[in-house]
């Protein structure tokens, strides 16, 4: 296409409108040829041609680097703005897209028989095929782009691009977690929601609605939430192993899940309190990353605190009768009277498993 026109314009341009003068300088006899040194033998004006032509040859040979690069340029940008290349341009902009880079990296870059289109208008197509509903096939378009990100950004990091707290953002999780059941994006995308869904809910003042649209207007408040309930949900599933307090936050958890399930969490539930329960649970993520034997008290005192703000102020003692039975003893109402209130066991204090044994795993996901 390209030596086409650059056939053809050269042709209408530059070499057609001297081929009637050539014709006609060459019909013109000689009669006074003072250069006969140059041309001896000549007959004809073949100087004047040879000068009239040089330079449109030398430009019609030179002008082809001129045509690919306009054609280069045009060709470049309308391919690059239809595959939308230079579209993420920005730190906020790479935050919206990246939900959907998965199955565009699986798209056009995975090679596939199924449906392979060619041609001019494929090589120009931008349209993506709609994700499967299958599950697992989800999973595996989301852990072949998590290798691909991940090499990309280690080289980043091998290169100096970026330091070892940038590249830890913006790795996504090595270690999936089967028992989290969800896809564990990348720090960056999620690190300020937390905060920014506690302040919003402390700050909702009992209008569920209000904070159920601030909350729904940015997708990643829901990943990030999510992940933070699996994971918080795991650990706790991790530490405790005795069985009266594995029955209390077993049946919590189910409450909430109900609720969850139900989309009646912000409504039936205090989320005015839940900048209490992050704060003790920051306050066990350091002693887990610590992991030292002498903190199992202060282990043990933050998962009572922990219980008593999701009893009485989260959850206000609704749907949790059974609980509170366990809480307060389970059968204290037959030893009453004939156990000190000091010697009666309290919940954790012989149920936590720390410290835990370390491991990659236990790490990243701490």
């Amino acid at each position: 296409l390209l030596l086409a026109m650059k056939l053809i314009v050269s042709f209408y341009i530059e070499i057609k409108p001297l081929v009637q003068p050539t014709k006609d300088i060459m019909r013109e006899p000689i009669r006074n040829f003072q250069w006969h040194e140059f041309f001896p033998n000549a007959s004809n004006n073949i100087g004047v041609v040879i000068a009239l032509w040089a330079p449109i040859i030398l430009v019609y040979f030179m002008d082809t680097q001129i045509w690919y690069a306009v054609f280069s340029t045009l060709i470049g940008g309308i391919y690059g703005a239809c595959r939308r290349l230079g579209e993420i341009r920005t730190l906020g902009m790479l935050r919206s897209r990246f939900e959907s880079l998965p199955w565009a990296f699986n798209k056009l870059l995975i090679p596939s028989d199924q449906h392979k289109r060619k041609g001019f208008r494929a090589a120009f197509s931008t349209k993506l095929a709609k994700p499967s509903g299958n599950e697992q096939e989800r999973e595996k378009i989301a852990a072949r782009f998590a290798q691909m990100w991940n090499l990309i950004i280690t080289s980043f990091r091998e290169e100096d691009l970026i330091d070892n707290r940038e590249m830890d953002l913006l790795l996504v999780p090595y270690c999936k977690d089967r028992e989290l059941d969800i896809f564990q994006w990348p720090p960056f995308l999620l690190a300020s929601k937390i905060p920014i869904a506690l302040d919003m809910a402390a700050d909702s003042g009992g209008n569920y609605r209000d904070l159920n649209k601030r909350m729904k207007s940015d997708p990643y408040f829901s990943y990030a939430i999510r992940e933070c309930y699996a994971s918080f949900k795991n650990i706790i599933n991790t530490l405790v192993f005795g069985q009266r307090e594995k029955v209390v936050m077993q049946e919590i958890f189910e409450v909430v899940d109900k609720h969850i399930a139900e989309e009646t969490l912000i409504r039936d539930l205090n989320m005015r309190s839940l900048p209490a329960l992050s704060k003790k649970l920051i306050e066990l993520l350091e002693l887990l990353q610590k992991n030292k034997v002498e903190d199992l008290g202060q282990v043990v005192i933050l998962f009572q605190d922990m219980l008593e703000v999701v009893t009485k102020d989260i959850m206000e003692e609704q749907e949790l009768s059974s609980v509170l039975d366990s809480i307060h003893g389970g059968n204290a109402k037959k030893h009453e009277g004939m156990t000190p209130l000091d010697q009666q066991d309290q919940l954790f204090t012989k149920a936590i498993k720390f410290p835990v044994e370390a491991s990659n795993a236990w790490t990243e996901k701490v």
